[in-house]
């Protein structure tokens, strides 16, 4: 499959809903250049989980990366590296990649639990598919405005994450959810 097409559709799809963050960039900062997003883009693509997709981190890297632009200067984005930066890389990992993070988490979820081998020994005894999408279903709904505190949390633990989706998916509380929502949605008859 072209990466064309997904890509298109994560790019429109973004900024159909691309939050107004609290703090636009300071007026009278040169935005972020073209360059700097696209560089967002490939680093956000740098570690994909196995069980992630093409079109999921697509569309996660496309959002992070718009709203980098929005949301961040060119002056900000050059600061990324000094010594004193650590409050702004929390603030980019928790105001913009968490809700990007909340876009997609369904779609992650749902690919998760289809490669998962113990849902895999389940097939023919239940429907997986309808199972693992009701069950990524409602962890979405329940992760809705959470991701940003999901992502605060996780960095108390690491604060220099390699892969900082990690950070949510592996998040004790939505671990819980996801696992209770895997029982409640497997007792739904067929």
């Amino acid at each position: 499959m072209s990466l064309i097409r997904p890509i298109a559709a994560a790019c429109s799809a973004v900024f159909l809903v691309l939050p107004l963050l609290a703090y636009p960039q300071a007026i009278g900062a040169a935005p972020a250049t073209k360059a700097q997003a696209n560089s967002f883009f490939e680093s956000c693509l740098i570690g994909k989980p196995p069980f992630v997709s093409n079109d999921a981190i697509m569309t996660l890297c496309a959002c992070y990366s718009a709203s980098v632009m929005e949301t961040l200067s060119a002056e900000d984005i050059a600061n990324i590296g000094s010594p004193d930066s650590d409050p702004l890389r929390r603030k980019i990992l928790t105001d913009i990649y968490a809700p990007c993070v909340e876009n997609v988490i369904a779609e992650i979820l749902r690919d998760e639990c289809l490669n998962d081998p113990k849902v895999r020994d389940l097939e023919g005894r239940y429907n997986t598919q309808d199972i693992c999408s009701c069950a990524a279903h409602q962890t979405h709904l329940w992760t809705e405005g959470k991701g940003k505190n999901l992502m605060t949390e996780g960095l108390q633990g690491n604060p220099a994450p390699e892969q900082p989706l990690m950070l949510i998916l592996s998040h004790p509380l939505l671990v819980s959810q996801k696992t209770g929502n895997m029982v409640a949605c497997s007792a739904v008859p067929r």
